[in-house]
């Protein structure tokens, strides 16, 4: 006989659950592997808000058996661990089994770098174009996503070389003299519109996608003869590093960047 379940109070707790994250990508993540777990119950008749041991350890083991990494299996644990405690500080009258995790190895630190291949890239965009100049320079130099420098407007641009800087979502970041720079050449006159176009034929007023910048980039890596991966992540790394060797404080970079945690910017 099928165990009963509450769906309707697990959506509730799920909800006001993730509510408590602040950060969007934790909320996404921890909100699929919680559901997950609630499908795997659904399937083997338990109920996700009554698991014992013996049902944990049923659920690691499939989720292990599926080839998940002991990271990914760490993590969706933890986030039964946390959903659980956070429903039964709701309501008293449920209760939890402790949740064992797995040890998960230190990551290594992510390759960086260095300053002969920093200098060649920017040596190379600037040979190409005043746009991949800019670009590599918003990347490595003043920290921006691919994704933050894609959406980026002219309008979002104040103040005129060498003082210049980018709004970015809830950010004012001061932009290097020498994106200032390269900036203040490629905007000229414009006024509104996307900062970064795409330059094919016929479309010279639409914004650079995530695709093309990535283009962009490997374009300057070969013009560099760059050949390791060079991508808008490892530019970012490139101005974690050098930041915090000019002795700027971890958590102005973590700002700066836009770290959700600041164990990503010590990494």
């Amino acid at each position: 006989m099928a165990r009963p379940t509450r769906r309707p109070q697990f959506d509730t707790l799920v909800a006001d659950w993730l509510a408590t994250r602040r950060s969007a990508n934790t909320r996404a993540a921890y909100g699929t592997d919680v559901r997950e777990f609630a499908r795997w119950c659904a399937e083997h008749e338990e109920d996700p808000l009554d698991f014992d041991a013996r049902a944990l350890r049923r659920y690691r083991s499939t989720v292990e058996r599926s080839g998940a990494s002991s990271a990914t299996v760490a993590r969706r644990l933890s986030a039964i661990a946390s959903f659980g405690t956070f429903a039964a500080a709701r309501d008293r009258t449920l209760e939890f089994s402790d949740v064992t995790r797995p040890s998960v190895e230190p990551r290594a630190a992510p390759e960086v770098l260095g300053d002969r291949e920093a200098a060649a890239l920017l040596a190379a965009a600037d040979a190409i174009a005043v746009r991949a100049a800019l670009l590599v320079r918003l990347l490595m130099l003043d920290g921006l996503k691919v994704g933050e420098a894609a959406a980026a407007d002219v309008a979002d641009v104040t103040g005129r070389p060498p003082r210049m800087a980018l709004t970015v979502g809830s950010r004012m970041i001061p932009l290097h003299p020498d994106t200032a720079t390269a900036l203040h050449a490629y905007v000229a006159r414009r006024r509104s519109g996307p900062l970064l176009l795409s330059e094919g034929r016929a479309r010279r007023s639409d914004r650079l996608s995530r695709f093309g910048i990535d283009f962009v980039i490997k374009e300057v890596a070969r013009a560099a003869g760059v050949t390791g991966s060079v991508s808008g992540n490892s530019l970012r790394r490139r101005y974690v590093v050098a930041a915090h060797a000019e002795g700027t404080a971890v958590e102005d970079i973590r700002r700066r960047a836009g770290h959700a945690d600041v164990r990503t910017t010590r990494r």
